[in-house]
C-alpha cells in the first residue's frame, strides 16, 4: 500500500472545501512597526535593566551592563537577528534571548532607530 503526504496547504484546502468553501486562509500581515510599542516594550521586556535610552523615564534598578542605546541606530536586518537570538550573533553575549516576537522585534527596531 503506498503513503500519502499531505502538505498543510493541502489539508486547509480540502477542509475549507469540505466545510462549504472553497476559500484558502490567507496570512494576515503583520501590523506596521510602531516606535510607540517599542519604547514601551523597552520598558516592560527589561531592556532598561542593562541599558540606558534618554527617550525612556525609567527609576528602578539598573545595571548598566549593556551599551547606552540613546543615540544607537542600526541596520534593520541584523537588528531582527540580534533580538532574535543574540547568542548566534555573538556567542558570549550577555544579552538574553527574550522570546521577542516579529512584530515586538520590529516594533523594539522602530523604537531604537526613531529619529528625534
Amino acid at each position: 500500500m503506498r503513503a500519502f503526504v499531505f502538505t498543510l496547504g493541502m489539508l486547509l484546502l480540502v477542509a475549507c472545501t469540505l466545510a462549504g468553501t472553497a476559500a484558502v486562509p490567507t496570512r494576515t500581515a503583520l501590523p506596521v512597526a510602531s516606535a510607540e510599542r517599542g519604547k514601551i516594550l523597552f520598558q516592560n521586556k527589561g531592556c532598561v535593566t542593562c541599558h540606558h535610552n534618554s527617550r525612556v523615564e525609567y527609576g528602578g534598578l539598573s545595571l548598566n551592563i549593556g551599551p547606552d542605546l540613546s543615540l544607537y541606530t542600526a541596520d534593520p536586518a541584523f537588528l531582527r537577528q540580534w533580538l532574535a537570538d543574540p547568542a548566534a550573533i555573538r556567542p558570549a553575549a550577555q544579552m538574553p534571548d527574550l522570546q521577542l516576537t516579529p512584530i515586538e522585534i520590529e516594533d523594539l527596531i522602530a523604537f531604537l532607530n526613531q529619529k528625534d
